[in-house]
């Protein structure tokens, strides 16, 4: 897919985004809508650009730059802008300025009365008589709105006065330097991964969720509650300790340090066969899935 492609694909996701009354649920296209300048946006804008003092503000400048560095693999394919004027200025220099004959991909600026940029959005497509956009810190009216609240999809006459001009970025010449993710035979999903078992805890059987993953199967630490098992996980630690009824507190740490064999650790604290096919197995917790394909 062309990286210009690849650009709009990103900034449709956003259609809809509703900015925040305050530093929080940013993430959502809905939750917590309000008119205070609060978005991802900003957040992502100082994130990736290693900058400060974003959040919250007018975010136009910073909803483009932000689409355009995720949808090309985290590349600056322009530098990034928050002040539209400097946007302008860096096209310009680079020889990468039009004020004609929009492209897919396009930075398009619009100028308030004294003619300075006031407001920009991408070109999601072009015309001889239309340019349709999509732009953050807008509304769905008609006409340019430069502090609307919200990431719409909007058109204009080509020849509409507001319109400052385009920048072009220069996408073909990162075309061949994006790798695309490779895409693995196998995909790991909690709905193939999880499986139903039937676990015998002290003479007694439970039902349980297992994940099984390269021939090891990783229980439900939560699954053996139901039983009389006490579980906890520290995450400092990253270890997961088990109280078993009638037994003391074991983790899988003691079993290391003591250089015990599961066998001797069975035996010690009276646990039966089909309850050390899963004990020691299981360390994280339902997020089990996500950590194991990361280390893969």
């Amino acid at each position: 897919m062309a990286l210009c492609d690849k650009v709009i694909e990103e900034a449709e996701k956003w259609i809809g985004y509703l900015e925040k009354k305050s530093n929080s649920q940013l993430e959502s296209l809905t939750a917590n809508a309000g008119y205070n300048n609060y978005t991802i946006f900003c957040k992502l804008y100082e994130d990736y650009f290693d900058e400060s003092g974003f959040q919250p503000s007018a975010w136009c400048g910073e909803f483009v730059s932000t689409v355009v560095y995720r949808a090309c693999g985290n590349r600056e394919v322009f530098t990034h802008f928050a002040y539209c004027p400097y946007g302008v200025d860096y096209f310009k220099r680079n020889g990468w300025w039009h004020t004609s004959n929009p492209k897919r991909g396009d930075v398009i600026f619009f100028k308030d009365s004294s003619g300075v940029a006031c407001h920009t959005g991408l070109v999601s497509s072009a015309s001889s008589s239309i340019v349709v956009t999509i732009e953050g810190n807008t509304s769905s009216s008609a006409g340019v709105v430069a502090n609307g609240g919200c990431v719409a999809k909007k058109s204009y006459s080509i020849n509409n006065s507001r319109i400052m001009g385009y920048g072009r970025p220069p996408y073909e010449k990162y075309e061949s330097t994006v790798v695309e993710p490779e895409v693995k035979p196998e995909t790991i999903t909690v709905s193939s991964a999880l499986k139903k078992k039937i676990m015998n805890i002290d003479g007694n059987q439970y039902n349980i969720s297992s994940i099984e993953y390269k021939d090891e199967n990783y229980i439900r630490m939560r699954d053996l509650e139901q039983a009389g098992y006490t579980i906890s996980w520290d995450e400092n630690t990253r270890t997961a300790s088990l109280l078993a009824p009638k037994t003391r507190i074991i983790t899988k740490q003691d079993v290391e340090d003591l250089e015990l064999s599961l066998k001797a650790v069975q035996e010690r604290y009276h646990f039966e066969d089909k309850t050390m096919d899963y004990l020691f197995r299981y360390l994280y917790g339902d997020d089990l899935i996500e950590r194991l394909i990361e280390t893969d």
